[in-house]
């Protein structure tokens, strides 16, 4: 039996703790029957609020603690250096240290397995978002690993909160959009010209993203325990996520001009964001990735390579294609684009497509402002100063321009084509020069210069 899961097992399975867990949630089950007026529903529906809880709010914060707790005692490396494979420590992780959650939640499931009235497609949701949730808080702390803090109260609580926003989203009853146990039976769902009952596909659906969290955990666990790794898994897993979402728009959307290029590029965008966010931007690793492109070693350069870089291309590639398509179904917007910026007066396009290579400068210079604050020599907590800036760049600032009526001065913080196209493109592609300045001559200072013979200790990460 694998060990980790074992351990943990005796851990978290004391007979103490299994003979508490039923009488307690008995107890709440007589409660809610008894205040609900006898009425056995009530208990279903206290049964699922109950599973819930247990779940989003315990759950994962023991998934996150697995590691996070080794992490910061000091315990984690001593485990790494075990004979355990990346698959068997994730598994031992997500499922054993949260056993006693799932014991729990499960006498919930039985309860409303029992009293409820929901189709079986529906009640298999239950324990699939549950795990998904438990997934992503364990994968979050795995991306958090060597960053200032990595283990602490505060990437916990950063992990259990990207759990809980998970699980809530896969959960039958969804944000607050839909609720399967009570949608009409005439609703289908149409996914690129195919229908399907919504029961089944949200089944399907989440069942292949709780696939994607449980590969996730185990790509980070490879590259944690220093197993080679190839960047293919990130980049599957943003087309199928693109793919996935681009195939809702129907025939009356589409009429209406929203089809599947247009839900696509803000999906990327999420996609790109998360990537630069989640990648570990180590200034030697960044030194090893070029040294190893330049030397020809492009296995080692692929293993090594940012998690952000596919997404930027990949993101790039839609926005432009969603200006330039924007242009020519709409000729009586064109402007001379080129002609005013680049003097080129035969060549001429639309205003969407000066909005596109401005939106793509401006997700470059959110990059460069991410990697300049994290090449600082006292970097502390890069990533939160760096939210908190962009934040007052897209949010603040714009806000109060729009208050004072100063129309140009927003493409120094917005894509803006409405002044021109020479300002909307000259201005963002100005704060990238200058960011990328800034930023090559903090790396300079503060990554050693490595020869080639150092590149094998380069230390790949999962993508």
């Amino acid at each position: 039996m694998n060990p980790e899961l074992l351990r943990n097992l005796w851990i978290e399975l004391g007979l103490p703790r299994l003979i508490v867990a039923p009488l307690v949630i008995g107890a709440l089950f007589l409660l809610a029957w008894y205040v609900g007026g006898k009425d056995i529903d009530r208990v279903a529906q206290a049964a699922l609020w109950l599973y819930y809880a247990i779940m989003l709010l315990w759950g994962t914060r023991r998934a996150a603690a697995s590691l996070g707790e080794e992490i910061a005692n000091r315990t984690w490396d001593s485990q790494r250096m075990s004979a355990l494979g990346p698959w068997s420590m994730a598994w031992g992780k997500l499922f054993g240290a949260t056993s006693y959650v799932w014991y729990c939640a499960l006498i919930c499931l039985a309860v409303l397995a029992l009293e409820g009235d929901q189709p079986w497609q529906v009640f298999l949701l239950h324990p699939i978002a549950g795990a998904t949730a438990l997934a992503v808080s364990l994968l979050t702390v795995l991306l958090q690993r060597g960053r200032a803090r990595a283990g602490g109260r505060s990437s916990s609580l950063i992990a259990q909160l990207l759990g809980i926003v998970a699980g809530v989203l896969l959960s039958p009853a969804g944000p607050g959009l839909l609720h399967l146990g009570r949608i009409e039976v005439s609703f289908m769902v149409d996914w690129y010209g195919l229908e399907a009952r919504p029961n089944e596909f949200f089944l399907a659906a989440a069942a292949g993203f709780l696939v994607w969290a449980l590969f996730g955990v185990y790509r980070a666990l490879c590259a944690d325990l220093q197993k080679r790794v190839w960047p293919w898994a990130w980049i599957l897993f943003s087309i199928y996520t693109i793919a996935f979402f681009a195939g809702f728009p129907d025939a009356s959307a589409r009429t209406m001009g929203i089809d599947g290029l247009v839900v696509a590029v803000p999906v990327a965008a999420v996609l790109y964001y998360v990537a630069i966010f989640a990648d570990n931007k180590d200034s030697v690793r960044y030194r090893w990735f070029l040294l190893s492109l330049k030397s020809g070693d492009l296995a080692r350069a692929a293993r090594l390579m940012p998690l952000w870089l596919p997404s930027l291309p990949l993101m790039a590639g839609l926005v432009l294609a969603l200006g330039l398509r924007t242009d020519q179904g709409d000729p009586t917007r064109i402007q001379p684009l080129f002609h005013d910026f680049l003097q080129i007066a035969d060549v001429s396009v639309l205003p969407a497509t000066a909005w596109a290579v401005a939106a793509i400068l401006f997700a470059l210079r959110d990059l460069l402002i991410l990697l300049f604050l994290n090449f600082g020599k006292r970097a502390r907590n890069p990533d939160l100063a760096a939210l908190i800036y962009l934040a007052i760049l897209y949010w603040v600032i714009p806000g109060i321009l729009g208050f004072l009526g100063s129309g140009w001065m927003k493409a120094v913080f917005l894509p803006w084509p409405l002044e021109g196209p020479g300002i909307a493109i000259g201005i963002p592609l100005a704060e990238v020069v200058l960011m990328a300045v800034l930023t090559w001559r903090r790396w300079r200072a503060l990554a050693p210069r490595l020869a080639s013979r150092d590149l094998p200790r380069a230390q790949p990460h999962a993508a």
